[in-house]
């Protein structure tokens, strides 16, 4: 990893910016990434505050890959550290702000060990490396002194590292349960009992069917911190009842340790005597919860229902009441107890205040993977993004806000998504934007409003998902996973030519940029076609005027056309490899290959014609000069934890956006004619 020092001193805070120089020392490309849009909510301790001061308001998440801290009161103030080889699974943040901590996912190729990042906010830079469990990490959180962070995982082991050395102290070897289910999915401090050279800290783990009780300690004896446990005992437990618990707080003044199950109920236990004190029911699936004050607690739900709850061990009372939209799996607490930050799976950030539950819409993102981004033809303010959770989603720019979306799920607490909207292309006056779904539908929307709305659709477009859209002046072109290409009249979207060479999914059709009478086609059975599409027969089927195959190949994966240099076709391919064709010539004139021979998944030209943009399987995005002869590659750089789908130049060619399997979009500043 590799950052662009910001020669600031003091809190990071002073700092956040609208830029993060996130160039590889070999990436002399003219570009910086300027902005990560995403959040899904997936990941339970994955959004905390930033305890800065009160002048500033910085939250921690991620995406991907990538650790994110950004002003809620500025969008354009975003810092990027980037280092994980692996999904970020959960974040914390030390008391006294110095310290942040990201647990990751197991890195694909590696020993399947999942790693702990600790970094120093100020300097921007990792300071330990963590490794002690095996499978991901749940949760990382750091004592109120900064000295020990104590972490869970999913092999559920407990471990206590020492921040003073990084290296692991203690903790829990194995877990609790007999059936299997060993997960420890969360830890949490308790206020500090005594102070001085060796203090006494209490902790509470939480684990899928128990809740400890643990006390970290100096033992004389063993010259060492010794960690001991104390299972929280419930009253008829061996009778047959079971708790799933999927989260838990402890109050203010560390009385009690209130945990939320997936069957509704928050239970109450005594810290001190790791004894039951109580339950009530909250609700459904209780999936967060945080403390205001010592009888005042805000419990989230799977149904986005937030409850504010007051009172303490077997009395207890639900004094307010919101819906989010979402199961709210993320509660933070500011500093000051007067607002929290909610996080949904349904990718939306709410801010609330804590006295009456009165929320503002913070950001909102995809949660799963995006397919597809795309600009519309005159303007470089705004981008359109498709993605698996049924979302087409209109950005804005100027303050990365999402200004319009539609889906057809008609649940919008549902995740998952059963039609989902692969392919996306503005029609020529930019006026609606063509979709192409899985159900074979293409739909055309209206997003000029918060709530897109069909204004046209054509049913059964395709048999099977509609991959592929893309128009030009009088009509436009889509293709499927029945291999078909089909043209249709923007006017009336009557279908005018059919063409059904390809043996196998169409995977990018070019509209040629010297005749709007010619495209191209690339397909995974290794052929790229050229046809004139205003020269068909009687059966309506473009007159082919050339191809080109790659025998040896595995497929084609993408492809964009050179405006200069005879107007050349550069395709990507799935073995890893760009090959340049010329309609003149049968073979390839030039072959790049990556090393690493992942699939090109996107290729893309910018509007001046100068630089070539690709995105390929492992996430990396490579940038070529194509000014040069052969085109020379500037630099590579990984930023997305898995494949780049979808590569998007601004028609000012001042931005580039990137979008992958992660749910990540990458926005990235481009500054033509740099050196």
């Amino acid at each position: 990893f590799f950052f662009e020092e910001s020669g600031a001193c003091g809190p990071a805070s002073d700092h956040l910016r609208s830029t993060m120089g996130d160039r590889c020392e070999d990436f002399t490309a003219p570009m910086e990434l300027e902005h990560a849009l995403g959040y899904s909510g997936r990941h339970p301790h994955s959004l905390v505050f930033h305890p800065t001061d009160t002048s500033t308001d910085v939250i921690v998440y991620s995406i991907g890959k990538l650790l994110l801290f950004a002003d809620i009161n500025d969008p354009h103030k975003q810092l990027i550290l980037r280092g994980h080889d692996a999904e970020i699974t959960c974040v914390g943040v030390s008391p006294s702000g110095r310290l942040v901590s990201s647990g990751q996912m197991p890195y694909a190729l590696g020993d399947g060990f999942g790693s702990i990042y600790v970094w120093d906010y100020a300097q921007q830079t990792v300071l330990y490396v963590l490794k002690g469990h095996k499978g991901s990490i749940l949760s990382c959180k750091f004592s109120e002194d900064d000295r020990w962070l104590i972490s869970t995982g999913s092999d559920g082991k407990v471990c206590v590292w020492d921040m003073e050395v990084g290296q692991m102290s203690g903790g829990c070897k194995e877990g609790p349960t007999s059936d299997g289910r060993v997960m420890a999915k969360w830890a949490t401090w308790c206020p500090m009992e005594s102070q001085g050279r060796r203090p006494k800290y209490t902790l509470c783990v939480g684990y899928e069917k128990e809740i400890r009780v643990c006390v970290w300690e100096f033992s004389i004896k063993t010259m060492s911190f010794n960690l001991t446990t104390t299972v929280c005992q419930v009253p008829g437990s061996g009778g047959g009842l079971s708790r799933y618990y999927n989260c838990g707080c402890v109050s203010s003044d560390g009385q009690y340790c209130l945990a939320g199950t997936t069957s509704g109920d928050v239970v109450v236990y005594s810290v001190k005597n790791a004894a039951y004190r109580g339950s009530f029911p909250s609700g459904s699936n209780v999936l967060s919860i945080v403390c205001v004050d010592p009888t005042t607690f805000i419990v989230g739900h799977g149904d986005g229902t937030l409850k504010k709850v007051v009172g303490q061990e077997k009395e207890w009372k639900v004094v307010q009441e919101i819906s989010l939209v979402g199961g709210v799996t993320n509660l933070t607490l500011a500093m000051d107890q007067q607002e929290l930050i909610a996080g949904t799976n349904t990718g939306i950030v709410y801010r609330v205040l804590t006295s009456d539950l009165t929320f503002t819409h913070l950001m909102e993102s995809h949660v799963s993977t995006v397919r597809r981004v795309v600009f519309p033809h005159l303007r470089s303010d705004l981008f359109v993004s498709t993605g698996d959770d049924g979302y087409v989603k209109k950005w804005d720019l100027s303050d990365y806000s999402v200004t319009s979306s539609f889906t057809l799920n008609s649940n919008p607490h549902k995740v998952s998504a059963n039609v989902v909207p692969l392919c996306a292309s503005f029609t020529p006056n930019d006026a609606l934007v063509m979709t192409g779904w899985t159900d074979g539908f293409i739909r055309g929307l209206d997003l000029s409003g918060a709530q897109g709305s069909v204004v046209w659709q054509i049913v059964n477009g395709h048999k099977g998902a509609v991959n592929v859209i893309i128009s030009a002046t009088p009509y436009f072109c889509t293709a499927g996973e029945d291999c078909v290409v089909r043209v249709w009249a923007h006017q009336n979207r009557e279908q005018l030519i059919q063409i059904s060479e390809h043996k196998k999914p169409i995977t990018n059709i070019v509209v040629d940029n010297t005749t709007e009478a010619i495209i191209h086609t690339v397909s995974l059975d290794k052929y790229l076609y050229t046809y004139d599409i205003y020269k068909s027969d009687i059966a309506k089927t473009a007159k082919r005027l050339t191809y080109h195959c790659d025998i040896d190949g595995q497929g084609f994966s993408g492809a964009a056309q050179r405006r200069d240099n005879e107007h050349e076709m550069i395709v990507g391919t799935v073995d890893g490899r760009l090959l340049t064709y010329d309609i003149d010539y049968q073979q390839p004139t030039l072959t790049l290959t990556d090393p690493s021979r992942a699939i090109v998944n996107s290729v893309a030209i910018s509007s001046s014609g100068t630089h070539l943009a690709c995105g390929n399987g492992e996430g990396k995005l490579h940038m070529y000069d194509l000014q040069q002869t052969p085109p020379r590659l500037l630099g590579s750089v990984r930023l997305h934890s898995q494949d780049i789908l979808s590569v998007a130049w601004s028609p000012d060619e001042k931005q580039l956006v990137t979008c992958g399997r992660d749910g990540a979009i990458c926005v990235w500043n481009f500054y033509a004619g740099s050196t």
